[in-house]
C-alpha cells in the first residue's frame, strides 16, 4: 500500500496517510482532519472550530501579556515607594538624631548656669543684700539667667535651621489649639496651609442616635503615628499626617 506524504495544516508535522481513509487523525496535535483524495492534502475537519481556537489562543496571550505587565508596573511602583518610605523614614530618624545632639551639646551649658546662678544667690545671701558681694552676687545671677534662658531656647526652641534644613520643614501652627475643638476640614485646611502634603482624615463613624453630639469634630492629630497635643514643632513637609474624627 503506497502511502502520501502530507503536512498537517494545523501544526505542520510531516505526516504519512493512507490516501484509501476519509479521516485521519495527527499524531502529534491530535487535530482531525479529512483527506481529500483528488487533492491529495489534508483539511482540517472543523475549521470554524480551529479558527475560534486560534482567536482565543491570541485574546488569551494579549490578556496574560497585559496581567503580566501590569504586575510589572504595581511591584515597580511598590518598589518606588518602600524606597521612598525609606528614604523619609532615614530623614526622620537622622532629624531626631541631630535635634538629640543639638540638645545634649548644650545641657551642660544650662546646668553651668544654674550653678552659677545659685552661687549667685549665696552671695546675696551673705552680703545681706547691702554690701559688695551682694552687689556682685546680683550681677552673676542676672547673668546666670540671661544665660540659662537663651540656652533653655537652643534646647527646646530649635528650627529646622538648627540642623541643617533645606526649606523642606515647615511649623506645625500652634493656633490650631486645642484641636478638639476643630472641625476636621478646618483642620485639614490649617495644615495643608501651613505646608504639609501628606494628610489623611480618618472617619470613627462613632456618631449614633444622638449619644455623640461632636459629628465632625477632631479627636485626635497623628504625626507620623504618634499623637500630638501642642503645635510649634517643625516637621519635614512630606511628614504623614492623620486627622482622626468623628462622624456617622
Amino acid at each position: 500500500m503506497k502511502l502520501i506524504e502530507l503536512k498537517c495544516p494545523a501544526c505542520g508535522a510531516e505526516m504519512k496517510v493512507n490516501p484509501e481513509l476519509d479521516r485521519v487523525i495527527c499524531i502529534y496535535c491530535g487535530k482531525e482532519m479529512l483527506v481529500d483524495n483528488g487533492k491529495t492534502e489534508l483539511i482540517i475537519a472543523n475549521g470554524y472550530d480551529y479558527g475560534y481556537e486560534q482567536e482565543m489562543g491570541r485574546l488569551k496571550a494579549q490578556e496574560d501579556f497585559r496581567l503580566e505587565q501590569q504586575r510589572i508596573e504595581e511591584q515597580e511602583k511598590e518598589e518606588a515607594e518602600r524606597l521612598l518610605r525609606e528614604k523619609q523614614e532615614k530623614e526622620l530618624n537622622d532629624l531626631e538624631n541631630e535635634k538629640a545632639r543639638k540638645k545634649r551639646k548644650w545641657v551642660p551649658w544650662f546646668c553651668g548656669t544654674v550653678i552659677v546662678g545659685a552661687i549667685g544667690l549665696l552671695l546675696m545671701a551673705l552680703g545681706g543684700f547691702t554690701n559688695a558681694a551682694s552687689i556682685v552676687g546680683l550681677a552673676v545671677v542676672i547673668v546666670a539667667f540671661c544665660t540659662a534662658y537663651f540656652v533653655y531656647g537652643r534646647i527646646f526652641g530649635q528650627k529646622p535651621t538648627d540642623y541643617q534644613a533645606d526649606g523642606d520643614y515647615v511649623l506645625f501652627p500652634k493656633g490650631m489649639e486645642p484641636f478638639n475643638v476643630l472641625d476636621f476640614g478646618e483642620a485639614l485646611a490649617k495644615l495643608k496651609d501651613a505646608g504639609f502634603n501628606n494628610i489623611t482624615c480618618r472617619n470613627l463613624h462613632d456618631v449614633r442616635l444622638g449619644i455623640l453630639t461632636q459629628e465632625g469634630k477632631v479627636q485626635n492629630i497623628r504625626v507620623s503615628g504618634k499623637i500630638i497635643y501642642s503645635g510649634g514643632n517643625w516637621y519635614p513637609k512630606y511628614i504623614p499626617i492623620m486627622i482622626t474624627y468623628h462622624g456617622k
